[in-house]
């Protein structure tokens, strides 16, 4: 995938894979949302996700996108998570929820959200690659 064609998969309402390392050192795993914007990935989660104190020992992550069936495309982000918390996770949050609900159930869901301890994950990028069973389509970008 070139630039746009990565920006436009990932602007797409797909599943994605969160990774991270627990205090045993053992990889965690965790679907979420996320939305991609200005070169950087972004997950709403609530800090009392188990998963959570894995971000303040090791800020490293893997983010996983792919395709529920063929082609078979795959995004992998590797990189660095700072947490967002307060006010400035509204925008953040809203775009994730209107990416993958419209309407009423947006609308509930953001209501329900505001009452949450919630936090945005910001991913930097260190590494993406992109990959399919069709070589063009594979390719690998390094920050910097």
């Amino acid at each position: 995938m070139d630039r746009g064609e990565l920006d436009a998969y990932l602007a797409e309402p797909r599943n994605a894979v969160l990774a991270s390392v627990n205090a045993q050192n053992a990889p965690v795993q965790v679907p979420v949302f996320f939305d991609w914007h200005d070169g950087n990935a972004y997950v709403s989660v609530t800090n009392q996700r188990g998963f959570f104190p894995n971000f303040a020992r090791n800020p490293s992550v893997a983010l996983c996108i792919d395709d529920q069936g063929p082609p078979m495309r795959t995004v992998l982000i590797r990189g660095d998570v700072a947490v967002i918390e307060g006010d400035a996770i509204w925008p953040h949050t809203e775009r994730i929820i209107h990416k993958y609900r419209s309407g009423q159930e947006a609308t509930e869901a953001l209501e329900r959200m505001r009452g949450e301890p919630r936090v945005i994950l910001q991913i930097t990028p260190t590494t993406i690659t992109s990959w399919s069973p069709t070589p063009r389509d594979r390719d690998i970008w390094r920050a910097g």
